[in-house]
């Protein structure tokens, strides 16, 4: 991994972690404009199209002017657990389901399609989020940063279009990786542990229709070295490793072992 690519992750892993509504110092150089209407249309895009509260939809959008050219940045929201309708997206899309918030990520893809490709435009968010801005690379050609990602099933795909580029980074150990990548095996060995008399391909049988049903994140897969809390109990950091919070910790501490600035 390039330093160059180190240093535009740990910045894009930041505007993941606002998309979620947080209040934080932004990374330099970037302001936010998701509530601007007059800056939004030059990606033909609306702060309502950012904001579906029916279906808890949110996306933020950040620009930087580097040299002489803007660049954008579209972070999607990911997961809240307590709300019904992030869990929902969450189940149903992975398992090859429609759901109204990837629709929303389709619809915003489908309008940056529109402008302009020397406009630079980069799709980044954790989890849920980071599902999301895969759907809206497809849509847009766009490419985009995601972390601990939610896959994007085969079904939500969009047929005949070019495959966008899409680097998806996880923590080592994050949970949502391990399952999306594992879950054939999970499944199987749970078979194992509550049906004994069943023979071994009985098992690798039961597990396929569900494990195999269940994307893992799309594209290049790039794996952060986790750095161990101190006392912190098993199932804290198991949890903590999906956070991200964590991956933005880890890639700091990346930066600082490869001495990139």
């Amino acid at each position: 991994m390039s330093c160059q690519a180190l240093v535009q992750a740990s910045t894009l892993a930041r505007l993941a972690d606002l998309a979620y509504g947080k209040k934080r110092v932004l990374p330099y150089g970037y302001i936010d404009i998701t509530h601007d209407s007059h800056a939004l249309a030059k990606l033909n895009l609306t702060p309502a199209l950012l904001n579906v509260s029916d279906d808890h939809f949110r996306a933020r959008v950040f620009s930087s002017v580097q040299g002489s050219i803007t660049h954008y940045v579209v972070a999607f929201a990911g997961t809240d657990p307590t709300n019904a309708e992030d869990d929902e997206a969450d189940i149903e899309q992975a398992f090859g389901y429609d759901t109204s918030q990837y629709r929303d990520a389709s619809s915003i893809g489908y309008k940056l399609h529109l402008i302009p490709s020397t406009i630079p435009i980069v799709l980044t968010g954790h989890s849920l989020g980071g599902g999301l801005a895969t759907e809206a690379a497809f849509y847009s050609g766009r490419p985009a940063v995601i972390f601990n990602s939610a896959g994007l099933h085969r079904n939500n795909i969009p047929k005949g279009v070019k495959p966008p580029s899409v680097d998806a980074y996880s923590v080592d150990g994050d949970p949502l990786t391990f399952l999306q990548t594992r879950m054939r095996l999970v499944l199987s060995w749970a078979a194992f542990s509550y049906l004994p008399a069943v023979t071994w391909p009985s098992y690798l049988i039961f597990g396929d229709p569900l494990g195999g049903a269940i994307p893992p994140a799309y594209g290049r897969s790039i794996t952060v070295p986790d750095r161990k809390v101190a006392r912190q109990g098993m199932l804290g950091a198991m949890m903590d490793r999906h956070s991200i919070g964590r991956v933005e910790r880890d890639l700091d501490q990346l930066r600082i072992v490869l001495q990139c600035r």
